[in-house]
């Protein structure tokens, strides 16, 4: 859960970056399954349905359902609270590059740090980009 944004419950962004199982298509093997699957929920019997899907992780990164969409919906929510709360856009923004001690940053600045991309929340002077520093705010990581 963000910390940042703790009403998107199912996101941790901006605090960490969130990740979510690749999906694929369904085989000829899943087949079965699936024809299961629609005879449980067909019946009404959405407790088994359930069970099968637990019961068989493979197919797990095969179907989508609300739980796997309200992790989507609320990692796109966090993304755009933090544009709309931190934004790139403000006159002061500024891709400085490495941070270094003894530069003034304004805010909404951003700099690499210890391979992350940081934003300074406020302006500041000798404030090292670090978890848990109210100046600055992780975006995300850097390959």
């Amino acid at each position: 859960m963000s910390i940042t944004f703790p009403t998107e419950y199912q996101s941790n962004f901006p605090d960490s970056i969130d990740t979510f199982a690749r999906m694929e298509d369904i085989s000829p093997e899943d087949l079965p399954f699936l024809v299961e699957y629609y005879r449980l929920m067909n019946i009404g019997n959405f407790n088994a349905a359930k069970q099968l899907i637990l019961s068989n992780p493979q197919l797990n990164t095969k179907f989508m359902n609300a739980d796997k969409w309200n992790q989507i919906r609320d990692a796109i929510i966090a993304v755009q609270k933090y544009f709309m709360t931190y934004g790139f856009t403000s006159s002061g923004t500024q891709t400085r590059g490495t941070w270094n001690l003894g530069v003034n940053y304004l805010m909404g600045d951003s700099v690499s740090h210890n391979n992350i991309l940081w934003q300074a929340v406020d302006d500041n002077i000798n404030s090292e980009p670090s978890d848990g520093n109210p100046d600055w705010i992780k975006i995300l990581p850097m390959l």
